[in-house]
């Protein structure tokens, strides 16, 4: 089977099952969000009850700001609203987007095989993670990445890479490719003195690597992180909307 990575990060003071506890407001997906997605669908608050499998009135409490919506119901409302595992619920900037080429024509995604294996959720903070069993999900495979293996997918987890990259973003990641000074990269670090100690997956900007550190960028808040090579298990490239699609 092939590992993936599986982030546990801590929301909450108290212990308990994370799918139980309310999503943060990172992820875009209040009262206002929910009632959005349900005038621009067509589809009912009892439709979308009927898919959770809650009452009616626990979407309607949703919808009227009296009840958050919990992780693991944020997961099925993307499925329900978008089909697609790609597609997750937009986010407010704080910066403006990057400007993208105009010229890049991407097909229809129906047209793309679901055949790309998700391997987890990556952090701008550091989420905690463990090496563990299949892909969480797979996305869609863009016509350039035709017979590549070594190219996997990841769900971003919070806002320290905006404006590049937004919570619930989904980014693909090449192992055949080593990355450069310059690339944004998916970065495996280990917490401990052994590689059986806590781990975290981070997604930064390589700004530079010698033989005894690795430095790397994020945006929000703008900082350079140091890391000594001996905590960097691995780094990944990811890759750019060019790479995906051709220009």
């Amino acid at each position: 089977m092939m590992p993936y990575w599986h982030c546990h990060v801590n929301t909450s003071s108290q212990s308990g099952n994370m799918e139980d506890q309310p999503v943060t407001a990172s992820w875009g997906m209040d009262a206002k969000w929910l009632s959005n997605q349900l005038a621009s669908s067509g589809k009912s608050q009892a439709d979308l009850a009927r898919y959770l499998g809650v009452a009616s009135t626990t979407v309607n409490k949703m919808v009227k700001g009296r009840r958050k919506i919990l992780a693991s119901e944020a997961e099925k409302m993307r499925r329900f609203f978008a089909g697609d595992a790609e597609t997750l619920a937009p986010v407010s900037r704080t910066t403006a987007a990057p400007n993208i080429d105009a010229s890049l024509n991407p097909p229809l995604r129906s047209t793309m095989p679901r055949n790309v294996p998700i391997l987890g959720t990556v952090s701008g903070g550091g989420g905690f993670f463990q090496m563990n069993g299949d892909p969480i999900d797979w996305a869609r495979r863009p016509p350039r990445l035709e017979g590549r293996a070594d190219v996997f997918g990841a769900y971003v987890e919070d806002l320290s890479m905006v404006p590049r990259y937004e919570p619930g973003e989904l980014v693909f990641i090449e192992r055949a490719r080593p990355p450069a000074p310059g690339d944004h990269v998916v970065v495996e670090i280990v917490e401990g003195p052994t590689s059986k100690d806590e781990r975290k997956a981070l997604i930064k900007k390589l700004v530079s690597v010698t033989t005894a550190t690795v430095r790397l960028e994020q945006y929000n808040p703008p900082k350079v992180l140091e890391y000594q090579r001996k905590q960097v298990l691995h780094m990944y490239r990811v890759m750019p909307l060019a790479d995906l699609l051709g220009t």
